[in-house]
């Protein structure tokens, strides 16, 4: 069953603009050391990290949070090696926020031009009970 579905789409220059007004600092706010170094690595740092925060957007869209409900944006992580696709993992408050709402699966999709980067997230529960007439057969 289909618990929540986010989209975002962020422009990379936007993303760029905001990290040299704040600084180092914009990108430690919102990234985990491993993503940090991840986004360090990439061809293009600027679009890796648009992809990040476009992904963790779409998560608390996904998730209807109002304000983030507390959660801190280095609760929620981007995972990606060349041999697999991205995928989100959640920790702390944010991880208990997700199973409240009974999420078991999160499905994650990026895409990126050079100006721009988009992430839809789907979440998944669990699937539905059968019903009575279902189980009687």
């Amino acid at each position: 069953m289909i618990v929540g579905i986010g989209i975002d789409l962020l422009g990379v220059a936007r993303c760029q603009r905001a990290a040299g007004e704040l600084g180092a600092g914009f990108a430690r706010e919102f990234c985990t050391p491993a993503e940090l170094a991840a986004c360090a690595a990439a061809p293009a740092p600027a679009r890796a990290q648009a992809l990040r925060f476009a992904a963790k957007e779409a998560l608390f869209k996904a998730l209807a949070l109002a304000e983030r409900d507390g959660a801190s944006w280095r609760e929620v992580e981007v995972e990606s090696s060349p041999e697999t696709p991205p995928r989100l993992r959640l920790h702390g408050r944010l991880a208990a926020l997700a199973a409240a709402r009974g999420v078991e699966r999160i499905h994650l999709a990026l895409a990126a031009t050079p100006g721009l980067a988009a992430a839809t997230v789907l979440l998944e529960g669990p699937t539905r009970p059968p019903l009575p007439e279902e189980t009687s057969r």
